[in-house]
């Protein structure tokens, strides 16, 4: 009966999470710089143009302060992980896993800044967040552009094969039999062009070898 009840309390708990996680999501989604508490418009809008309200506005402007776009990878997997939980199975080596979101997140922001640094509607501070932009611009004042895009690249795959592994693997398998498909099809095709046009020459050159001088 006991155990009955913490599997309980810990399916509602989970719930609980996700719910979380999907009103957070959805605030980052419809973030307005001009909502309170945004220091950098005035007068603020009044209402808030957030889905969330107040709540998801407040929420939603220190997300994308500090954060940056890479909120949405951190929220997404967040996600997966309480939906893989409620499926009653175990997330294997965690701080792998941790160390994925932290580099992923890390990189997904810094590429936004590098691509847009400051697009219309964005905060003083820029697309990437606190996280993004200080990131890039540590990186240029110490590895120049390339030596910076390099080491962003490099964290976004290391910070993707560390999150998912199973995924990534699984999405390479994908690519090489969808490629060997297409090869597969295409190759006698090919092979029986080639034969022909190899034919056709034979053709012509005792056509030409025939004729009178």
């Amino acid at each position: 009966m006991k155990d009955k009840k913490k599997g309980l309390s810990r399916i509602a708990l989970l719930v609980f999470a996700l719910a979380v996680i999907v009103v957070l999501f959805f605030s980052c989604v419809s973030f307005n710089t001009g909502d309170f508490p945004s220091r950098y418009v005035w007068p603020n809008n009044e209402p808030v143009k957030n889905w969330c309200g107040d709540v998801g506005a407040f929420a939603a402007y220190y997300l994308i302060y500090y954060v940056g776009p890479g909120i949405f990878v951190l929220l997404s997997a967040l996600a997966v992980t309480v939906v893989w939980r409620l499926c009653g199975k175990e997330i294997d080596q965690i701080i792998l896993r941790f160390a994925g979101i932290i580099l992923t997140t890390a990189a997904i922001s810094s590429v936004i800044y590098m691509l847009r640094p400051y697009p219309a509607g964005s905060l003083p501070i820029g697309s990437g967040g606190v996280l993004g932009s200080g990131a890039v611009l540590f990186l240029k004042n110490n590895f120049s552009l390339l030596g910076s895009v390099i080491i962003v690249i490099s964290s976004l795959i290391v910070g993707a094969i560390l999150l998912a592994d199973t995924m990534v693997i699984l999405s390479l398998h994908f690519l090489g039999v969808v490629f060997a498909r297409v090869f597969g099809m295409f190759a006698p095709a090919w092979y029986a062009a080639r034969q022909q046009s190899k034919a056709l020459a034979n053709i012509w050159q005792k056509l030409n070898a025939r004729k009178p001088e």
